[in-house]
């Protein structure tokens, strides 16, 4: 559960957008992610992944930690309505 935020090594994951001003915000709406493909193509469009990316959890690990495509250094990931996505 998202209670305040996931940190790994160059993004974070939040729902207490307020705490991250010195970040690039990236939204992904929970809304639109009613499958974990959905999630997986959500995610990929707003960090614009290349096209190797997998759509699996090991292709998105790989992605998320190397993120050298994005000209921003500091990126915050923020889920719209977390409520609604931690229940799907």
């Amino acid at each position: 559960i998202l209670n305040k935020y996931f940190m790994a090594a160059n993004f974070i994951v939040t729902n207490q957008i307020d705490k991250f001003q010195d970040y690039t915000v990236i939204p992904l709406e929970s809304e639109k992610i009613q499958t974990l493909r959905g999630f997986y193509e959500e995610i990929a469009d707003a960090l614009e992944f290349p096209d190797s990316f997998g759509f699996n959890l090991d292709s998105l690990e790989e992605m998320l930690n190397d993120l050298s495509w994005l000209e921003d250094e500091r990126i915050a990931i923020y889920i719209e309505d977390s409520e609604q996505f931690i229940l799907k």
